[in-house]
Parts: C-alpha cells; sequence; structure tokens
C-alpha cells in the first residue's frame, strides 16, 4: 500500500470546527505491505510527528518515507491518501483517530 501525507497549507490546529481546507500539498510519501488503512494512517502519523527534532530528517528515512518536504509535524486536519489495488482512499486527522474524507483534494 503506498501512502501520501497532505498537509493543510493553510493549518488547521488549534481551530474549534474544522471544515474543510482549501488546499494541501504533499510533504511525504511512503509503502506498507500487509497493512490496513488505519495502520497506514498512524504508520504516517508517527513518522511526521515529533518534538525532539525535525521529522523530516533522518527519522524519516528510519520510517521509509520518500519525497520529504521540510514541513511542520501533522496534525488535525491534515490528511492521509493510501492507494493499493482496491483504489485510493483519503483519511482525515481529527481530535482521536482518523475519518474518511470526501472534500476537495487540491494539491498544491
Amino acid at each position: 500500500m503506498r501512502f501520501a501525507v497532505c498537509h493543510a497549507i493553510t493549518p488547521t490546529f488549534g481551530l474549534t470546527s474544522l471544515g474543510s481546507p482549501d488546499a494541501f500539498r504533499v510533504v511525504a510519501r511512503g509503502e506498507l505491505t500487509g497493512v490496513t488503512d488505519l495502520e497506514a494512517c498512524n504508520h504516517a502519523w508517527l513518522a511526521t510527528n515529533t518534538i525532539e527534532r525535525p521529522w523530516y530528517g533522518p527519522r524519516a528515512q528510519g520510517f521509509g518515507l520518500t519525497n520529504v518536504v521540510p514541513a511542520r509535524s501533522t496534525s488535525v486536519g491534515d490528511l492521509v491518501k493510501v492507494e493499493d489495488e482496491k483504489g485510493e482512499r483519503v483519511y482525515q486527522a481529527v481530535m482521536v483517530g482518523w475519518e474518511p474524507y470526501s472534500g476537495p483534494l487540491e494539491l498544491g
């Protein structure tokens, strides 16, 4: 399963009402085998979050990320796009966990 971490171009953290950001940008890509959509989302979250040092340095390589763009940590409102033989699905990080995302997906 391939995945892409997509950050909202206008950050959504700290908002009380999420809504749909206007546009996103891909900040990392990866590939995993034998995982569910939720496991791929959780892997992407863990790989793109840290408070000790930037996630996009050597740490990203340890998680198998490619096409990495220096960016903030993944937060509520950001997306993970997964793709496998069944097609493409998009999930949005919410306050606790992930929800299917059906809003606009303009990648900047």
